[in-house]
């Protein structure tokens, strides 16, 4: 009996560890490898066929690869030539930018009309990102967006030349871009304008466009991508893998491409090619004219990418089988390494030395040096934070001090106004509703943040203000575009830069006779940042000074503290500290100012 349970106890124990020797990972990939390796088979065999197929159809693909191109250029192209003549045609901005007798401030208000206008006419340019501007060369003012002088030397000249021809192109380098910029050029003359009878005038608008995108191919055959100008042969896009040695030699063979834009043939004419090492690479070549501007596209395409054979059926084995063991070589050496991050991640909150980085260039060693990194900064960014913290509840204490009962103050304005307004005296209810409105809304501690239309707002109850304070001893403008009404801000930020240019701007003038004081307050939206500029008139301040102000907002935080305790301002210093606590050190005021007497400009960004 006991014999015959050993015996089924061996048996049971040998199909045992079979089975877990059939669910361990070395069968699992051995397996994996085995069925890998004949799909591979079975695809080799069946590629073989469908390259048969597909060599056939090669030429075909050439000629629709190009003529898709191609195609796809002239439209932008032609896009852009009718957006032009809708332009030109609109007969609002025909009646307008031939008149010579438009002052600057005019030039704002028409300019901010006729551009809605432009904007509405051509807005679906700007739904592709090769448009760079689109630029009106009339007699107007110029406004930097969309109308320029056309007086200038360079505008003169190209004016010229569309008086021969219109439309004209021509192509320059940017720096910035690192890439050509295409510009189209039409003339738009006086006829049947308000101004047609005074003799012929010509202006003309131009659309520059960004060539790396303009030419950019679409997506299907891989291919190697020229746009040439048909006078020069200088090579105006390129986007291939070519060396600078192949690169020349297709300029030298320019001639010979330009020979396959006559009869737009569908079969490809070779070229061949020498690489760096001297070898020979033979290509097949399609070539396009472009609408519109003398420049031609050619396509190389490569040959060897879409041939098969044998030979790629043994190097996709082979390649199968070293993958395979790279595979378990780089996984053991993965986990090895992974095991160190893993044992430093859960001693992460333990007060240990800090390791030196596992070394390397991969992913791995990525998130060591990052990790590394973290339990630097933790440290850096508690103290940061508890800085930041004891800030705010500082700036709160002080805020809950200078609140003294709000809504008894609430209740004595509204009383006040309901008595002026009984008694007929409505400039009286106008003030004291709009000091109302800025008690409130200074007193209001539960928004740390506010729109930009809230902002202005409580700026535009100050202006009110002082115009009645001061009967009107200045003007000014808010020129902001709604679009960035919703952009957030930190609350009472441009309060004090206003109050600023009446304090310092327009000391002791308010009350002289006959004096033109001027505020302009703009924003405008750059890249992902908010520049709001508060512009005066007044008297403005020396270089010295402006060198002296800049530095002390610029010096370190703790230096800033230390001047707003000092000096007790809630100013500038005020604003700057509390633009670089939301931030970061790199935002701030900025000035800029032309001397004594020529106003100032601050700027928040």
């Amino acid at each position: 009996m006991n014999a015959r349970n050993r015996s089924e106890g061996k048996t049971k124990g040998r199909w045992t560890h079979r089975a877990g020797w059939f669910t361990s990972m070395h069968f699992m990939m051995i397996l994996t490898i085995a069925i890998v390796f004949t799909t591979s088979l079975i695809m080799g065999y069946l590629l073989q066929g469908y390259m048969k197929k597909v060599n056939q159809e090669l030429n075909d693909i050439y000629s629709n690869s190009i003529d898709l191109y191609a195609n796809a250029v002239n439209d932008k192209i032609s896009s852009y030539i009718t957006a032009m003549g809708v332009v030109s045609m609109n007969q609002d901005l025909r009646d307008n930018i031939f008149r010579e007798d438009v002052s600057g401030s005019e030039m704002v208000v028409m300019a901010r009309e006729m551009g809605e206008r432009i904007n509405e006419m051509t807005f679906f340019l700007y739904q592709s990102r090769e448009v760079i501007s689109h630029r009106l060369y009339t007699y107007l003012p110029s406004n930097g967006y969309h109308f320029w002088n056309i007086n200038g030397e360079e505008a003169s000249a190209r004016l010229e030349k569309l008086k021969e021809s219109s439309p004209q192109w021509w192509y320059s380098y940017s720096k910035i871009t690192k890439s050509n910029h295409i510009t189209l050029a039409s003339i738009i003359t006086n006829f049947n304008s308000t101004t047609g009878s005074i003799g012929r005038k010509d202006c003309f608008q131009t659309i520059e466009v960004d060539a790396a995108v303009l030419f950019a191919p679409g997506r299907g055959i891989d291919y190697q991508t020229f746009v040439m100008d048909n006078q020069t042969g200088d090579i105006i896009y390129s986007k291939s893998s070519l060396s600078s040695k192949e690169v020349e030699m297709i300029k030298e063979q320019f001639a010979t491409i330009k020979n396959g834009l006559k009869s737009k043939s569908n079969v490809p004419e070779k070229i061949n090619l020498t690489d760096e090492n001297e070898q020979v690479i033979k290509y097949n070549m399609m070539a396009r004219k472009i609408d519109h501007i003398d420049m031609t596209a050619v396509l190389l395409f490569n040959p060897k990418q879409l041939k098969s054979g044998t030979g790629l059926l043994v190097m996709c084995t082979f390649m199968l089988f070293g993958m395979m063991f790279l595979l378990i070589v780089s996984n053991w050496i993965y986990n090895k390494r992974l095991n160190k991050i893993i044992i430093r991640m859960d001693k992460f909150d333990e007060d240990v030395p800090i390791q030196e980085p596992i070394g390397g260039k991969d992913e791995l060693a990525r998130i060591d040096r990052h990790l590394l990194q973290m339990q630097r900064r933790i440290s850096t960014l508690i103290q940061q934070e508890y800085a930041a913290k004891m800030q705010a509840m500082t700036a709160q204490r002080e805020s809950l001090l200078s609140c003294i009962n709000p809504h008894f103050l609430y209740n004595t304005l509204n009383t006040i106004s309901a008595m002026a307004g009984m008694e007929g005296a409505e400039s009286t209810v106008e003030m004291v509703s709009s000091l109302s409105d800025m008690f409130r809304y200074s007193s209001d501690l539960s928004k740390q943040k506010v729109t930009l239309k809230e902002e202005l707002n409580n700026i535009t109850n100050y202006l009110y203000i002082q115009s009645i304070r001061y009967q009107d001893a200045f003007t000014y403008l808010l020129d902001v575009d709604e679009a960035l009404y919703d952009c957030e801000i930190p609350k009472l930020i441009l309060q004090p830069i206003v109050e600023n240019a009446f304090k310092h701007g327009f000391q002791n003038r308010m009350t002289e006779k006959g004096k033109d004081r001027e505020l302009h307050i703009t924003a405008e939206q750059v890249a992902d940042s908010l520049i709001v500029s508060v512009i005066d008139n007044g008297v403005g301040i020396t270089s010295e000074q402006l060198l002296d102000l800049q530095k002390r907002i610029s010096e370190p935080e703790s230096k800033v503290n230390q001047s707003i305790k000092a000096n007790g301002s809630i100013g500038l210093l005020n604003v700057q500290q509390r633009i670089r606590l939301w931030y970061g050190p790199e935002f701030g005021l900025q000035f800029i100012s032309e001397g004594e007497g020529k106003g100032l400009r601050v700027t928040l960004n």
